[in-house]
């Protein structure tokens, strides 16, 4: 990114190598009275998603940077400046309350969506696509492939997105078109419920795009749930299946 900024204010303006508008922060705060450096939080940020990146400032100086949030997108503006927001409140956590209160806010911050307005500015009309049918569609195919005896029949008027029969363990599959803490929670929901409602113990599975964040997948999987991340490009929708997953 080439930024602008003084050697003493914390705040900078810089544009990425798409010429898209950043606000980020030099990483210097006050914590309880005393001065804190953000960049010695390296796993908090790496947890919440706050990647330090490198500024090319006039002149020539290069100085590594924390992320606030881009301008241009509103809403992820608001979801950017949050995890920012979440980093400063988790620093001065570890400094007030301590190392086991911090690290159970931690996974919290995971699972909290930003609140408060937005606007939204017009724009011209855009092609919207079925993502779920087209992934259901497309795990729909893989596990036909694989011979794998299956159906998306509705449960009284519930209904998981796939489940396997013919089996003593039904595989449950629950698919998302997203992975915030919206997606992640109605999953879990939903699997448990219509497990419950099969009457019999399930391999449970939530199929998500890639790019669940590490310690929402550690909690995810900690509730004897599995992830399958899929990927989708303008060819193919793939899915990263775990190994040995399909018998030989």
């Amino acid at each position: 990114m080439n930024g602008s900024s003084s050697t003493v204010n914390q705040g900078v303006v810089a544009r990425d190598a798409n010429g898209g508008v950043w606000i980020l922060h030099r990483g210097r705060i006050n914590v309880d009275n005393e001065r804190g450096i953000l960049h010695d939080f390296a796993d908090d940020a790496a947890a919440l998603q706050v990647d330090p990146v490198k500024v090319i400032f006039e002149g020539g100086r290069r100085e590594a940077c924390l992320p606030v949030a881009p301008l241009e997108k509103p809403l992820e503006t608001v979801r950017a400046t949050k995890r920012f927001v979440d980093l400063c409140r988790l620093v001065r956590i570890r400094a007030v309350d301590g190392e086991e209160i911090a690290d159970v806010q931690r996974k919290a911050f995971g699972f909290e969506e930003p609140s408060g307005n937005y606007t939204i500015p017009a724009r011209d009309p855009i092609g919207a696509e079925r993502q779920h049918h087209d992934v259901c569609e497309a795990l729909n195919t893989e596990l036909s492939a694989r011979n794998f005896d299956h159906t998306n029949e509705k449960i009284g008027r519930m209904g998981p997105d796939l489940y396997t029969t013919g089996t003593s363990t039904p595989i449950l599959f629950e698919l998302k078109t997203g992975n915030s803490a919206d997606d992640l929670l109605k999953a879990v929901g939903q699997l448990v419920v219509y497990e419950k409602l099969i009457g019999r113990k399930c391999r449970r599975i939530m199929v998500l795009p890639a790019g669940v964040r590490g310690a929402n997948r550690e909690l995810i999987t900690s509730l004897d749930i599995e992830i399958v991340d899929y990927h989708r490009d303008a060819k193919a929708i793939t899915f990263a299946w775990p190994k040995d997953f399909f018998p030989h």
